[in-house]
């Protein structure tokens, strides 16, 4: 990333420098510079995600956010959620989730886990919360649930407990809180919490299978994981068009189905597609 191109597009002055400060602090070594871009977008997306969702917790000492920035003008190594093509990088499908009117935020504060429902609705929901813990090949460890209500304009902490005893003797390494804000069957929102930096997680590799099937819009994808797989990241590279999701994570057992929109004909669509989750980087 430290060639004359790559530092011409870049128009802070030690701004690729401070990509590659952070992403030692919290991530593995990428194994190549394909996967440095991804582990950069990852990064970024991760840690615009933690500041915007603090902001929204903090309600009403904080109201709103902005962040820098939407979009580009022409190709450049820069902070946009959105390339100069139009492209979603992962911050852009990360803040869709964060902004929404119902968010369900779990974090660590110290040796704490705590939960906060955040609402933008006019109204109260009424709801369960249901926090799952799993281990990254899928087994259920512990669930809890209680009624719950978000209430209107606020950030409400709705669980507050020691993380060792959430844990119960589960290793914080190789596992995953998966939080859950329900009305009936309807999953109103949802979050994972990973509790120890990447570079510390027992990451695995996933094999991530799929099955396509063509509709109105272009292609859709149906996945599974055999494994938990984080920021799963799928792109179609020769031809254009825009993925319903993309840098999500899933859980064994679970199915994902994500569309591909594009007015473009992709005969081998299933040979052009590829599929990469956060492990695979390194």
């Amino acid at each position: 990333m430290f060639s004359d191109v790559m530092q011409v597009h870049q128009k802070h002055h030690v701004g690729n420098k401070t990509i590659q400060t952070y992403m030692d602090r919290w991530y593995p070594q990428p194994k190549d510079f394909e996967s440095f871009i991804y582990v950069s977008q990852v990064m970024q997306a991760e840690g615009m995600a933690d500041g915007i969702a603090a902001h929204r917790r903090s309600m009403p000492y904080s109201m709103g956010t902005l962040y820098w920035q939407f979009n580009d003008c022409w190709p450049v190594v820069s902070w946009s959620s959105r390339d100069y093509y139009g492209n979603w990088k992962a911050l852009h499908y990360k803040v869709r989730k964060i902004y929404s009117n119902l968010y369900v935020s779990p974090f660590l504060e110290y040796d704490r886990l705590k939960v906060s429902l955040i609402s933008d609705e006019r109204t109260p929901v009424k709801g369960t919360l249901v926090l799952s813990l799993y281990d990254f090949q899928g087994e259920l460890l512990r669930q809890l649930s209680e009624e719950v209500e978000a209430l209107p304009n606020q950030g409400v902490e709705v669980t507050d407990m020691a993380l060792q005893n959430f844990l119960q003797g589960a290793s914080s390494k190789s596992t995953v809180l998966k939080a859950e804000f329900l009305r009936g069957d309807e999953v109103l929102c949802d979050n994972d919490l990973f509790f120890e930096l990447p570079k510390d997680r027992q990451m695995e590799v996933a094999e991530i299978s799929f099955t396509v099937a063509q509709n109105e819009k272009g292609f859709e994808v149906t996945l599974a994981t055999d494994v938990v797989a984080e920021n799963v990241y799928l792109t179609i590279p020769e031809n254009s068009g825009w993925w319903s999701d993309n840098f999500f994570n899933m859980i064994p057992g679970e199915t994902k189905t994500v569309t591909f929109e594009t007015g473009e004909e992709i005969p081998d669509f299933e040979e052009e597609l590829e599929i990469r989750s956060l492990a695979d980087a390194f």
